[in-house]
Parts: structure tokens; C-alpha cells; sequence
């Protein structure tokens, strides 16, 4: 068996950069983020143009949306102000995407298809030691493609509006900060079967005809509406010392259904996650450090509501109530380093380490009325029965670290290499699952004009 993945990204940005990539990082790029980050992080992240030209490197050489300090690092409102010295504006595009496919004797068959993309705007007015206002402005888009069963797959679409305007300012004559932010937010999927296509050999996840949904209890259309603020407190008291305790509250509202002219089907699950988390940079003579520690908990109900006609002469079939109880746990560690030593100042050594893991448990309702008792109570008729809503618990237990070296051969020229590892371990009532990626990238750049 060989299994082969590709992967292409495209960054464009208000920048300038000349830079010739030594390797191209595999397809660690886009399955890190989703678990080295905590799971409210809903900001979105300007890229680098300049750091996608290197390989993709993020420890090695250091750059200014990639820097050890409370805003790119920790991603908390004490940050913004001491971010940029001046007053900025960004506008920004990456696109990506990523297919894996195996080939089975002579057949080839693809087994994933993802395509990402994000359309940003960042601007930030300051007063340089005292105040700074800002909004950061996003739409994301998501296509994700997978065999659901034989000879069909499922397409998923997911856009991501976000706005989220930013407040910071310092007080006490300087040695204290304080931050605030909102956000403001919706997500819309869709989920189609498909009929997998045969090109040249190969079965692709493209292309194909549309599948009517064979279960009316299958959702096809999801909406979730986000909305939150959150609050922090720094300080800097002590030289190259600055700290950061944040407290966000996020509101989703979560609500999928599948209908159609003559029935309706809609779940809907209220989801207010409180997330605390501390933030610390510390600059001990050449060596800069960032570590954060946090986390987020949400308790929730689902709810669902079912009607059908009864044509013209039968009557309606009419039914609501309770779905499941989720109880959501979530905890991470993140570090990372940066050293470059005396006598040494062109070398650059950097390394990072981060923890997360995740619980999540849903028991089904047992009062009047619930979906489980709803589906038995039908269980004669034609609609198609779902499967029943059981007792779950979900652990993902996520790592990741790297280590880099960066050397600085002349004012204008530069070069890095890192090398990372992520695992990915999920555990369910009846799955047992591992994953690992090792990572290698490197870069070499060429400056216009001197740094």
C-alpha cells in the first residue's frame, strides 16, 4: 500500500519579502492548529507571507505577527497595544488545501479533500504607551470532502463571518494594563451525499451527482450564532516581566435541521463556555520565554423538534423535547522559547511545547417526551428510524513540540530549519484512535535591503 498526500498553500498580503523555500511543511500545517490552540479561540490569525515563503516556519526567525508577547503568542487583549509602536492596517488572504490518497493495486482512491480559506482585516489606532483600539474582521471558509459509505461521500461547507473589536489601555503609570474585547460571529455548513467519480484510474471526491438524504433524522444545514466579550488584567511591574489573567465568555448558539416542503426537523443547543486563562513573557537578558495555561468548561441541553403532515386527510405528526445533556471540559499548556546567546547574536535557537486535553460527556434524556422515546413511539412507520441517542464520553488527549535553529549569515540573508511533532490520541466507548506527524521545514532568505 502507498499513501501519498499533497498539499498547496497560497498566502497573500499587504508585504514585501523576497525568499527562496528549501522544503515545502507536509500536512501537519492544517491539522496542528485545530489542537494546539484552545477550542474558543475564534480570532482570526493574520499568516506571515513572509514565514509561508520560508517553508513555513514558526520558531527559527522571528517576525512581526509571529513574536514571543501577549498578543500573536497568548492571544489576549493586554496585548494589542504593545503589539506595533504606531498605528496599522492589514489586509490579508490564505488559501489552502490538502488531499490524501491511496492507491490499492492499480487503483487509486482518495480519501480526504480539504480546502480552506481566509479574507482579513486588521486595524488598530494607539497611543503609544497608553491606549489602543482595534477590530479584527474575518470570513473563513471551509470544504471538506470523505467517504461516508460505498460509493458516496460527504461535502461539507462551512463560512465563518467574525468581527471582534479590541480595547487596551495601561494605567497606575504604566505598570498595569487592562484589556477588553467582544465577539461577534455566525457559522453556516451544509452536508451533501455524493456519488464518488472515476477520472483517469483514480476514484476522486469530486464531481459527483447529488444523493437525495436517506433519513429525515440526518441534518443536512447547520447554524450557530456567536457572540461573547471578554476581560483581562496585566501587569509589567517587574523589568522584562509582563503578565496577563483573562476571562472570556462565548455564547453559541447551535441549531441544524433537515426539511423540506412537507416535514420539519431541528435540533438546537445553547452552548455558554467560560474560559480563564494566564498569560506570562518574560525577557531574562537573551532569552525570551511565553508560557499560557487555561480553561474553558460548558454544560448544555439539546432540544429537538419534529413535524410532518399528514397530507389531506390524515393528521400532522407533531413532537418536541429534549435531546441529551453535554457536559464539556477543556484544559491546555502552551511554551515556547526563544534564545539567542551571547557572543552569538546571529544564532538564533527556539523550541515550543504545548498540552491540551479535552472531555466530552452526553447522557440522553429521560424526561417526558424525549427523543429517544420519540423515535420508539414511531418505530412502525416509514420515515426511517435513527439510531438512538446512548451514553458517550470523548477524550482527546493532544501534544505537540519543535525545535529550531536560525542563523543570520549576513544583513541581508538568513536561514532556519525546524523540526516538530504532534500526536493526536481520542478515545470513545468503542474507538481507540492515534495519531502522529512529524514535521520538517526550512527556509533561506534573501533580504531586499538591509535588515
Amino acid at each position: 500500500m502507498y499513501r501519498g498526500i499533497a498539499a498547496r498553500s497560497l498566502v497573500i498580503a499587504l508585504a514585501v519579502s523576497v525568499s527562496a523555500a528549501l522544503a515545502v511543511p507536509a500536512h501537519a500545517q492544517y491539522l496542528a492548529p485545530a489542537t494546539d490552540r484552545p477550542g474558543s479561540d475564534q480570532r482570526p490569525t493574520q499568516p506571515s507571507l513572509r514565514l509561508a515563503s520560508l517553508g513555513g516556519l514558526s520558531l527559527a526567525i522571528a517576525d512581526e505577527n509571529n513574536e514571543i508577547n501577549l498578543w500573536d503568542f497568548a492571544h489576549s487583549s493586554l496585548g494589542l497595544l504593545g503589539d506595533r509602536d504606531s498605528t496599522s492596517m492589514d489586509v490579508y488572504l490564505d488559501r489552502g488545501g490538502l488531499t490524501d490518497q491511496h492507491t490499492v493495486g492499480t487503483l487509486d482512491r482518495e480519501l480526504a479533500r480539504n480546502r480552506r480559506g481566509l479574507l482579513g482585516f486588521q486595524a488598530v489606532g494607539r497611543t503609544p504607551g497608553r491606549f489602543a483600539v482595534g477590530v479584527d474582521v474575518g470570513y473563513l471558509t471551509t470544504n471538506l470532502r470523505v467517504p461516508a459509505q460505498d460509493g458516496l461521500y460527504l461535502e461539507r461547507n462551512i463560512t465563518t463571518p467574525v468581527a471582534i473589536p479590541t480595547l487596551n489601555g495601561r494605567f497606575g503609570g504604566g505598570a498595569w494594563g487592562w484589556g477588553a474585547h467582544l465577539t461577534l460571529g455566525a457559522r453556516a455548513s451544509t452536508d451533501d451525499l455524493r456519488f464518488e467519480s472515476l477520472k483517469n484510474g483514480r476514484v476522486e471526491l469530486a464531481r459527483g451527482d447529488l444523493v437525495a438524504t436517506p433519513n429525515p433524522f440526518v441534518v443536512d444545514h447547520g447554524k450557530t450564532r456567536v457572540g461573547g466579550f471578554g476581560i483581562g488584567l496585566g501587569w509589567s511591574g517587574i523589568k522584562g516581566l509582563e503578565t496577563a489573567i483573562n476571562w472570556d465568555r462565548i455564547s453559541d448558539r447551535v441549531r441544524t435541521s433537515n426539511t423540506n416542503a412537507h416535514r420539519v426537523f431541528e435540533t438546537e443547543e445553547p452552548q455558554a463556555s467560560n474560559e480563564i486563562s494566564f498569560a506570562a513573557i518574560a525577557h531574562p537578558g537573551w532569552a525570551t520565554v511565553g508560557a499560557q495555561v487555561g480553561s474553558s468548561r460548558f454544560d448544555s441541553k439539546e432540544e429537538y423538534r419534529f413535524s410532518l403532515s399528514g397530507g389531506l386527510n390524515g393528521p400532522p405528526t407533531v413532537a418536541r423535547g429534549d435531546v441529551l445533556y453535554r457536559a464539556f471540559r477543556q484544559k491546555w499548556m502552551r511554551t515556547r522559547v526563544a534564545l539567542e546567546p551571547p557572543g552569538f547574536r546571529a544564532l538564533t535557537l527556539a523550541g515550543d511545547f504545548a498540552v491540551r486535553y479535552d472531555k466530552d460527556l452526553a447522557d440522553p434524556s429521560t424526561a417526558p417526551g424525549n427523543y429517544n422515546d420519540f423515535q420508539q413511539s414511531i418505530a412502525g412507520d416509514t420515515l426511517g428510524i435513527a439510531q438512538p441517542v446512548l451514553a458517550s464520553k470523548a477524550e482527546l488527549r493532544h501534544w505537540s513540540g519543535g525545535v529550531g535553529v536560525g542563523y543570520r549569515l549576513s544583513a541581508r540573508t538568513r536561514v532556519g530549519i525546524e523540526g516538530h511533532v504532534y500526536q493526536n490520541t481520542r478515545d470513545g466507548a468503542a474507538l481507540h484512535v492515534r495519531q502522529r506527524i512529524k514535521d520538517l521545514r526550512g527556509g533561506l532568505e534573501f533580504a531586499v535591503t538591509p535588515a
